[in-house]
């Protein structure tokens, strides 16, 4: 996917920003696999490599209309995640305290024991007893395998 091809649809003023938003993801998570394969970069630097080609591929004059837009997906990114952490607080709302959860940690899942539920977020407690204050943007599921016992 080229940076130029990704600006044009950026640019288009008939794209909805949900639309927008999705192609420049798609868009920066190939530049940082090809990236981070290539030169080794981190995602998080091959992203930002892969932004500035995005930048460097307009003259100085549209570059300000690229920043709104991104603004402007930020935004409804924002709202968005906003919305999904409401909808995951409910079905937090469900569980009793000792249930047993798969919550997200980076690139894996972890299986935890669910204690309690605040506004934003949930105390849980792993296996050894950690104790950890998680998002509820991290919850995936209750855990539905009977072999995980119980802290």
């Amino acid at each position: 996917m080229e940076a130029s091809k990704c600006v044009d649809f950026l640019l288009n003023n008939e794209a909805k920003t949900s639309e927008k938003a999705d192609y420049v993801f798609k868009y920066l998570d190939y530049q940082a696999s090809i990236l981070s394969s290539r030169i080794g970069l981190s995602k998080r630097k091959s992203r930002a490599s892969a932004i500035r080609m995005l930048f460097d591929t307009l003259p100085e004059s549209q570059k300000r209309m690229l920043l709104d837009i991104f603004d402007e997906i930020k935004t409804f990114t924002s709202h968005k995640r906003k919305a999904q952490a409401k909808e995951t607080a409910k079905n937090l709302k469900g569980l009793k305290e000792g249930d047993s959860i798969v919550i997200n940690n980076g690139y894996d899942e972890d299986v935890v024991i669910f204690l309690e539920l605040k506004r934003t977020r949930f105390l849980c407690k792993y296996s050894d007893g950690r104790k950890f204050s998680v998002p509820v943007g991290l919850f995936i599921k209750k855990n539905e395998n009977p072999s995980y016992s119980e802290v």
